[in-house]
């Protein structure tokens, strides 16, 4: 998380919010006040879904602008605090950054995902890798998983229709397994991650999200930059 954003963000918000706050209990409701807190709510609510134990998403300004000050003020703190709290609470290991990802993954989430909508920015990468290939290959007769089972077939490339291949001599046992390997792996990635992110509308948690965009991003990584696109001559 970008904690410099997040603070300003959350700032900026509780402003907006004191200044409604003020209004509603001196003068009445404000309506330019309220609209502008309002307008700030959606990034302020996904900065505290990540950040703050104690949220609870509702609609913070219009049911309760005491309570939503004290979610920010508490948020704050959390990122102020964020550090030391990483260091002495969570367990030392590896941690993988967003913006680490693929580009073909992480810039088709990214704006769903800072608004915490993580299903749909699952989707949304699984369908700009589908786009990527499409226009890698340039084929637009088939997509997802039946692409990707043309592309990695054992099959010499034919006229518009190309192949990927894995570097490394044809005959080699590693060069058949990735080959086969690759092609169950995408087409897997099609038919478990963006069809489960399509049809199913339950919403998905930060980690198990975070978890199906790296296993695309791998995928991605493999095709970009170590497989050749060999085409028919």
């Amino acid at each position: 998380m970008n904690k410099e954003w997040a603070r300003d963000r959350l700032n900026g918000y509780l402003a907006a919010l004191k200044v409604y706050d003020s209004h509603r209990v001196i003068d009445g409701f404000d309506q330019e006040a309220y609209e502008k807190a309002v307008a700030l709510e959606p990034a302020a609510k996904a900065i505290m879904s990540r950040m703050n134990p104690f949220f609870s998403d509702y609609e913070l300004v219009q049911r309760a602008s005491t309570k939503a000050i004290t979610l920010t003020i508490q948020t704050l703190a959390l990122l102020d605090d964020a550090e030391e709290i990483e260091a002495n609470l969570d367990p030392v290991g590896p941690r993988l950054a967003a913006g680490d990802l693929h580009p073909w993954v992480w810039e088709a989430a990214r704006s769903l995902w800072e608004t915490g909508h993580f299903r749909e920015a699952v989707q949304a990468a699984a369908t700009s890798v589908n786009a990527h290939l499409q226009a890698l290959s340039s084929r637009r007769d088939v997509s997802d998983y039946k692409l990707v089972t043309e592309l990695f077939s054992e099959k010499d490339p034919e006229p518009s229709k190309p192949r990927l291949r894995w570097p490394g001599d044809p005959t080699d046992e590693e060069f058949k397994s990735m080959q086969a390997g690759l092609r169950s792996y995408g087409s897997g990635i099609f038919q478990c991650i963006r069809n489960r992110a399509t049809h199913d509308l339950t919403e998905l948690t930060e980690h198990a999200a975070m978890e199906r965009l790296a296993a695309m991003s791998l995928f991605c990584r493999w095709i970009a930059d170590d497989c050749r696109l060999d085409e028919a001559l």
